[in-house]
């Protein structure tokens, strides 16, 4: 997801150098969630639920842009030290990597079944980047966007554990104040369209 956000984000940038952004990390889950204080955005594109637009984006319905099949992954690093998994059995001798937002995604609910059931050899984060390092480094196994080894050689994917992707929704919102300035309707137009275009690792219907 983020190797999306970030190609289209250079696209953008070289087309118009009058641009002022701020790119930066969802600051919470949920409206009631959101931290005081945060810097309100103009724009938000998140993975997962619906009901987690931000409460300054509440005043029209978020616009669901495409799904972002996930699927496992395993360092090249690890290799050599624990065989391919490819039965949920073999998961077993794997530790298992968690980013603590897909707890809240419906759609990999099959995954997160196997990590609650584990009493030990879990490791849970908060930050996607971290995961990224943590598969990359050899630590284990994760659920990550299913082209991530296109942009990384060092990314096994594992599709025959599960046998299927898990097909997780994006959403865009835009602030109720600044839904009709120019910029902010164009980047929502560009990003919308991005997704549209079903070329860049992601279903839409």
């Amino acid at each position: 997801m983020r190797y999306i956000l970030n190609r289209l984000l250079v696209a953008y940038v070289r087309d118009d150098m009058s641009n002022h952004i701020s790119w930066m990390e969802f600051p919470a889950l949920g409206g009631d969630g959101e931290a005081e204080g945060e810097p309100k955005s103009d724009l938000a594109i998140w993975c997962g639920r619906k009901e987690d637009c931000p409460s300054h984006m509440l005043d029209r319905p978020p616009v669901w842009l495409a799904s972002v099949p996930y699927m496992p992954y395993i360092g090249r690093r690890a290799r050599g030290r624990m065989p391919k998994p490819e039965t949920l059995a073999d998961l077993d001798a794997a530790v298992l990597l968690q980013c603590a937002a897909y707890e809240r995604w419906p759609a990999v609910s099959a995954w997160n079944l196997i990590v609650r059931s584990r009493r030990q050899g879990v490791v849970r984060v908060q930050s996607p980047d971290l995961l990224h390092e943590l598969v990359l480094g050899g630590a284990g196994v994760a659920l990550l966007p299913a082209i991530a080894h296109k942009s990384n050689y060092n990314l096994v994917p594992l599709p025959e554990p599960f046998g299927q992707f898990f097909p997780v929704d994006v959403w865009l919102a835009v602030s109720d104040q600044r839904r009709h300035e120019i910029s902010v309707k164009r980047l929502a137009a560009l990003i919308a369209d991005h997704f549209a275009t079903k070329q860049n690792g992601v279903l839409s219907r």
